[in-house]
Formats: C-alpha cells, sequence, structure tokens
C-alpha cells in the first residue's frame, strides 16, 4: 500500500520555505569575516601608499579689481568733477566694462607664456627624495642658467648631485645609461650642446662632506609650462555686483604658485599701460604737428591785422564800430566756437588721411564732451585693431594668415574711418553756412558801417580763432604729457597671492574613506559572482522552488571521514542521531512495509553512504537488515566499508549460477542482524538480469527473513535499473548532496515524483554544510515533526559528542600532513 501525497507531506520537514531574512544576510557575509578584513586592510594600504607618495596638490589664490577708464581720467575726470573736453574725451573715453572678456584675455596662452618666459617659471628643481620627488621652488642653494639651449623646444632632465665648495656632478640617465658631467661653480659647461651655468645662492656654503640628497632639475619648453599652468588656472567673477576677478591655480608648490598669479597680474596690468601709453604718445605727436601749423597761420593772421591797422591808420576800432557790432556778438561767439571745432577736425582729417597705408597708427575716437561734439565709432573700431597688432604683431609670423588676416581688417575699418571723416566734413559744411547765413544777415543791418571796420573785424575773427585754438592745443600737450608719465593700469591686484600649506590633493580623508568602501565592496562583488554563476545546490529553497518531492532528511557535513560506517551502537555524535531522524521519518513512508530502495541522479552523491547507514541504524533497533549491493555497474559498497569482495554475489544468483542465498550475505562485527550481500562480480547484462524472474524469488525470500530491505541502487540518472527495482519496492529514498547536485538536476527529480515513476518517494540532503558562509541554514527539527536539536556550525553545549571541538591549530597541521600522506582504510573482519 503506497501513501498518498497528502500523507506524505505530513513528514516534509518544512512545507512553507523560510523567507530570507536581514540578519541571515549580514550573517552569510559576516561568515567571510577574514576575507573582508584582508581585503580591507589591503585596500586601506593601497589607499595609505597613495596618500603618502602622491605630489600634493595646493591651491593658491588673490584678487584683481578691474577699473573703467573713467577711474583714470585727468581733469575731466567723474572723480575730480572736470566737465571734459575735446583731447581729453578722444583719449580718456569712458567704457563698459564686460567682465566675460576680462575672463578670456587674462587667461590667454600668450600672456602666460610671456610670463613663463621673463621669470623662468618652467627651470623646475625638485629635491629628490626615497619613494617621493618634490618641486622645491627657490628652495634650491644654486640657480641653473642656460646660456643657449641645443633645442628650446625640448625638454631636458638631469640629476645634480656630489655638491662641494668647488661644484658638483650633473647625471643625465638615458637609454640605462648614465652620462656625469663635472661642473665649476659659475662657470659655464656643456652638456649634450646646451650651455649652462650653475650659480651657488648669495648666503649659501656647501660644506666639503655635504651628505644631502641630490638634485633633480627639469627645463621645459614655455608652451608646454604654459598650457600645464593653464590646466590649473581658473578665473571666475568675485561677485555679480562687482568687477571684481577671483584667480585660482593649483600646483605642487604654493610660493611657485603665488609667484604665477602675482607675475600675472602685474603683466596683465603692464599690458593696459602700453596701450594707454601708446595712444598718449601718438597724440603728442599729433598735438605737436598741429601747433606747428596752427603757429604758422596764427602769425600770417597778426601780420594781415598788422598790416590792415597801418595801412588804414586805424587806431580804436572798438569806439568807431562798438554798436555796429554789438549786435553780432553772440553770432560772433558762436562762429568762433564753430571755428575751433572745425579747424580742429581739419587738422584731424589731414592726419588721418596723410597715414601711410603700411604704418597706419591710433586716431583719437571722438571730439569733445558737449551735446554739439561728434563721436566716431568707426575710429574705437580701427583703435582696437591697431592696438591688437602691436601687441600680437611679436608672436605672429610675419608672412603668417593671421598677420595678413588682421592687416586686411585694419585695412577696411581705415576705410570706414575716412567715410565717417567725409561725412563729418559734410556736416560742418552746412553748420557752417547756417551759421554763415546769420552773419550776413547782421551785416546787412550794420551795412552803414565801413567797409575798413568790416574788413578788421574779420581779421580779427581769424585771430581769435587761431589763437584759441593755439592756447588750447598747449594746454592739451602738457596734460597729455602728465597722463604719459603718471598713467596706471585698469587692474589693481587686492592682495598678494596666497594659498594655505594644506594640500587639496590628495584628499587624505576621502581615499582613506574610498579605500575602506572598496574593500569592503570587493568580497561582497566576489561573493555574489560567485552564487550568480554557481549551478550547484546549495540550501532548502534551491530544492522547493524546482520540486514538490518532501525532504525526509538532512545529513551534515563530516570534516574528516575515516569511515564511511559512522552509526554505531549507543553513539551519541550528531551524525548518529540524524540517522536515527531519518529511521523515524521513513516509518512514516513505509506504513508497516519493508522495503527502501537508496538512489540519486548521479554518482558521487552519497547513495551507498546513506544506504549503508541507514540499513545499521535500523539494525541496531532490534530489527533484521538486509543491504542490497544492486549497483551492478559500479558496485562501492562492501569496498566502501573495507569488506573483502567475495566471487559469488547477488549477480550470480539472478544469472542462475548459485541458489544458496544465505552464503552471499557478509555480516559486520558490532551489528548483528545487519547482512550485506554483496554484488559479486560485475555482469555484462545488469539490465537484464534485473528483470529476470529469479529478482521475484530473491525478495520473495528477503521479505521472509527480514524486517527491513535496504537497496543500494544504480544512479536513476544514468541508467534505468532503479525503475526496474522500483516495482519490487515500498518506498525510495532520492539522495541530493549539497555543492554537488546540480540546480538543473532538481526539474529532473521532479519529474520523477509527478510522474510517480517512482512510489512512495521522499528526498535525502547529504553532506550539508549549514551556516551563512554555505548560504544554507537548515531546520531544527527532531524525532519526527521538526522540533528539537538541529545541527550545524553552532555549539550544543556538548549534548552531542561531535560538539567537541579540535584545536584550530590541531586541524590546520592535519589538513598540511594530509597534503603529503595518502589515507589507507583498514580491512573490516566479516564472518
Amino acid at each position: 500500500m503506497s501513501t498518498t501525497p497528502q500523507q506524505i507531506t505530513q513528514i516534509n520537514i518544512s512545507s512553507t520555505e523560510e523567507k530570507f531574512t536581514p540578519v541571515e544576510l549580514l550573517w552569510k557575509y559576516l561568515a567571510y569575516l577574514p576575507y573582508f578584513i584582508i581585503s580591507v586592510m589591503i585596500c586601506v594600504g593601497i589607499s595609505v601608499m597613495i596618500n603618502r607618495y602622491t605630489p600634493r596638490v595646493y591651491k593658491v589664490s588673490t584678487r584683481v579689481f578691474v577699473k573703467s577708464n573713467t577711474d583714470n581720467k585727468i581733469g575731466g575726470s567723474k572723480r575730480s568733477g572736470g566737465d571734459g573736453d575735446l583731447i581729453e574725451s578722444a583719449l580718456f573715453s569712458s567704457k563698459q566694462i564686460n567682465l566675460d572678456n576680462e575672463l578670456v584675455l587674462i587667461t590667454t596662452k600668450t600672456i602666460i607664456q610671456k610670463i613663463v618666459q621673463e621669470n623662468r617659471f618652467n627651470y623646475y628643481y625638485h629635491n629628490e627624495g626615497n619613494f617621493r620627488t618634490s618641486e622645491i621652488y627657490q628652495g634650491a642653494p644654486f640657480t641653473v642658467v642656460a646660456s643657449s639651449w641645443a633645442d628650446s623646444n625640448a625638454s631636458i632632465s638631469f640629476k645634480i648631485n656630489h655638491l662641494s665648495p668647488t661644484g658638483g656632478d650633473v647625471v643625465v640617465e638615458k637609454n640605462k645609461t648614465k652620462q656625469v658631467v663635472p661642473f665649476s661653480w659659475n662657470k659655464e659647461f656643456n652638456l649634450n650642446n646646451n650651455k649652462l651655468i650653475v650659480q651657488l645662492k648669495d648666503g649659501y656654503t656647501i660644506s666639503s662632506n655635504n651628505k644631502e640628497s641630490g638634485y633633480l632639475f627639469t627645463y621645459k619648453p614655455a608652451a608646454a609650462t604654459a598650457g600645464e599652468i593653464l590646466g590649473g588656472l581658473i578665473a571666475t567673477p568675485y561677485s555679480n555686483k562687482t568687477t571684481i576677478i577671483k584667480l585660482e591655480l593649483k600646483g605642487t608648490n604654493v610660493n611657485k604658485c603665488s609667484a604665477i598669479l602675482d607675475a600675472l597680474v602685474v603683466e596683465y596690468n603692464k599690458q593696459s599701460l602700453d596701450d594707454k601709453s601708446t595712444v598718449l604718445n601718438n597724440t603728442i605727436v599729433f598735438i605737436n604737428q598741429r601747433l606747428d601749423y596752427v603757429t604758422k597761420e596764427l602769425g600770417l593772421v597778426e601780420s594781415d591785422l598788422k598790416d590792415f591797422k597801418h595801412n588804414n591808420k586805424l587806431v580804436d576800432l572798438s569806439t568807431q564800430s562798438g554798436f555796429a557790432i554789438g549786435e553780432k556778438n553772440g553770432v560772433e561767439r558762436e562762429y568762433t566756437a564753430f571755428g575751433v571745432r572745425e579747424q580742429l577736425f581739419k587738422m584731424l582729417s589731414q592726419q588721418i588721411k596723410r597715414m601711410p597705408a603700411n604704418q597706419l597708427t591710433v586716431i583719437p575716437a571722438t571730439l569733445g564732451n558737449n551735446e554739439k561734439d561728434q563721436k566716431f565709432p568707426a575710429f574705437d573700431a580701427y583703435n582696437t585693431l591697431v592696438l591688437k597688432k602691436l601687441h600680437d604683431e611679436p608672436m605672429l609670423g610675419k608672412n603668417g594668415p593671421i598677420l595678413a588676416d588682421l592687416n586686411l581688417q585694419i585695412q577696411n575699418a581705415y576705410k570706414a574711418v575716412l567715410q565717417s571723416v567725409n561725412d563729418y566734413e559734410q556736416v560742418l559744411a552746412l553748420e557752417k553756412n547756417a551759421i554763415q547765413d546769420r552773419i550776413r544777415k547782421y551785416d546787412n543791418l550794420v551795412g552803414e558801417a565801413p567797409s575798413k571796420e568790416k574788413t578788421f573785424v574779420e581779421i580779427k575773427r581769424q585771430q581769435s580763432v587761431k589763437e584759441g585754438l593755439y592756447l588750447y592745443l598747449l594746454q592739451k600737450r602738457e596734460e597729455s604729457a602728465i597722463a604719459s608719465s603718471t598713467a596706471i593700469g585698469n587692474y589693481q591686484q587686492l592682495e598678494p597671492a596666497s594659498g594655505s600649506n594644506t594640500p587639496i590633493e590628495p584628499d587624505t580623508q576621502k581615499v582613506l574613506l574610498f579605500g575602506l568602501i572598496i574593500g569592503l565592496i570587493i568580497p561582497v562583488a566576489i561573493i555574489y559572482l560567485k552564487e550568480l554563476f554557481d549551478d550547484k545546490l546549495r540550501n532548502r529553497e534551491h530544492i522547493s522552488s524546482r520540486t514538490k518531492m518532501p525532504i525526509i532528511a538532512e545529513v551534515g557535513h563530516i570534516p574528516e571521514l575515516t569511515d564511511n560506517l559512522v552509526v554505531a551502537d549507543k553513539s551519541r555524535s550528531l551524525i548518529s542521531e540524524q540517522f536515527r531522524i531519518l529511521r523515524t521519518n521513513l516509518n512514516f513512508l513505509l506504513q508497516d512495509q519493508k522495503t527502501v530502495l537508496v538512489t540519486s541522479t548521479i554518482s558521487g552523491e552519497g547513495k551507498s553512504f546513506i544506504a549503508l547507514n541507514l540499513a545499521a541504524v535500523l539494525s541496531l533497533s532490534e530489527k533484521k537488515v538486509a543491504l542490497l549491493e544492486f549497483d551492478l555497474r559500479k558496485p562501492r559498497l562492501v569496498k566502501n566499508i573495507g569488506l573483502e569482495k567475495r566471487s559469488v554475489g547477488v549477480s550470480n544468483y539472478l544469472a542462475k549460477q548459485t541458489d544458496n542465498i544465505n552464503a552471499l550475505s557478509y555480516k559486520l562485527e558490532g551489528y548483528a542482524n545487519l547482512h550485506i550481500y554483496g554484488c559479486g562480480p560485475i555482469p555484462p547484462n545488469p539490465a537484464e538480469l534485473l528483470m529476470a524472474e529469479r529478482m521475484n524469488d530473491l525478495f520473495t525470500y528477503l521479505k521472509a527473513n527480514y524486517d527491513y530491505i535496504v537497496i543500494d541502487s544504480a544512479p536513476v540518472g544514468l541508467v534505468s535499473d532503479a525503475f526496474n527495482i522500483s516495482k519490487f519496492c515500498d518506498s525510495a529514498l532520492y539522495v541530493v548532496r549539497q555543492r554537488k547536485t546540480l540546480k538543473k538536476q532538481l526539474f529532473f527529480i521532479d519529474d520523477i515524483y509527478t510522474s510517480q515513476q517512482i512510489k512512495n518517494i521522499g528526498m535525502v540532503i547529504n553532506d550539508v554544510k549549514v551556516g551563512a558562509k554555505h548560504g544554507y541554514y537548515g531546520h531544527n527539527y527532531g524525532y519526527g515533526y521538526g522540533y528539537g536539536y538541529g545541527y550545524g556550525q553552532r555549539s550544543y553545549g556538548d549534548y552531542f559528542d561531535a560538539d567537541k571541538q579540535e584545536n584550530p591549530f590541531v586541524k590546520i597541521f592535519k589538513k598540511i600532513k594530509r597534503l603529503f600522506t595518502k589515507r589507507k582504510s583498514g580491512k573490516r573482519s566479516a564472518y
């Protein structure tokens, strides 16, 4: 009679799987704690090495105030309260500050390269340590001066050591060869066609027994060093409401970075002063030329006035014609002012038109400061291009495309200037005609005045215009000279560049934290990947998710298996108790029946071990037990327990070569009720023998003479022997092995269970390692229903003999010993 599926589920250890809790997850990884400790130690050690030997990077900053032109004006500046005039407007016309342009201009490679060359920032001095080389800007006791470089576009590096009061050695290492060149202080020497001088700094003395470590000197092209500086240079607005630039520079030496920023601000301000000086000098030249011309014209007018008075015997014209011209005084003053503007513009126009096409210079951008004066945007655009050419021409090739394009832009801008001049000449002509019409109107009113008086007034008017223009030019020449000598730049450094001696890179705390995190992540990742690609059975969830076959028992892992027969009478070992639990649970399957088939999917899962010890534990309960070695293809049962193989066995009986069944059995000492029926010789046709008629006779005899029959059959996943034997069996135990049975094989096991190819079957999990490390938590169960002792890597207070822990050093010694020795099992006595 077979047990129904409902009855079988009663003996399942756990019909509902426990969920994986966070505590179990924690213990799972804590089981690998030594690996975590090793990983963290290695990663943190690497972090410490990185912090120790990575070059330190520091940050230095300064602030620069950008001033507008109106902050630097003379006389007519907003700060002085002046109203401004013609040339002042031309020289110091105010402009709106574009801070974005300033941020770009102050970080151009041209200006950086210039300060590198002037200050020799591309000369690097390093102090050689055992593991790290540190830059010592101006910290070396000497200075390297190059009379000439063989190739200024190539880097060169050499060591300077063995310093003495007279000199030292220069060592060049190249292609694993050393070149040593001795030198004397302050004397030129040749190093691979480079003419160098090593100068001892003032205040430094070198003793004859100097034991200092050497120094490393490196020369890099200015362009390369400028690129490195630009890589660490950041220019940002200090705030949205100010015209202040914040400059920050990252580098390996605080003093050198501070010197670079200070030199950058000085050079940028110097360029601004150079631009102003160019404009002022051109203006003074223009004024001197105009003064020469005006002086000659003023002399001619005064001569005409003198001749007119002499020829016409005029003494006091104011009395003679005062009333007539009184009405015209207002118009005359207006005409005088107009004449000054007209003459100034004519001089400016002549100066512009006479400039050679290949020698264009800066010109004033505006005329005057009142409402009638004219401003010329074309002049500003032209001046900007001319100044750009003056700045960049030394850096550009004479026949380069950039310079040619710049000259073309200047020529086009010059044409626009000429067009503006022509247009303004027409405007002046119209304005002059209008004033003259008004003068003629008043002349008609005083038509009665003598013609001599009219001529005199005209000459006097010309004299006043020339005189006013002359005095104006004299005044502006002096102002321009003063402005040229007292000019200040548009940029003011608010404080010297400075920085903290605390490095920003490497961030030691972040590096250590990163090392700690990586040290924890690596073991987690390895454990996760190990489990991800692990296709072996590890825990009960793997079984319950793939098959509904009930689990009858779990047999734990034995660290050192010296004997396959582990069950003994009155034994208190943990493994013995597990087989007693299996015996108890097996009664639910058998239901007062006798025959148990033990099989597995493949060889090596422990079915013979389970069959042997199950038979032994059944025999210890005062029951007669027959253990059949029915793996006729690869019998191991008799061999594993150390019995001598006989020439006659079950295969001989099935092949009708013997009729004496009693002569086939073995008896073990200490197990009086256990009879083992060996396979005997391996037959050539095992499948046919298992289907022979004598199988019925054999099982009829065994059932009549034994209380239990345990059959060790061949693996069901390899051959069909177990299916042929199953019709003689009342129940079956299917053995799977942790870390051996594949997960995909559980689907095959489920097919056997659901199709009932083997009836009344239950599962035994063999070689179980319990604990988080192995991903198996098991179930604490006892005699029959799931409560009690449990097993694994926990202490049971000496409840079981197996709980007595062996010294860990002894365990290690035994493991090492097993690597070099071969264990030999003794033969058991049988009768």
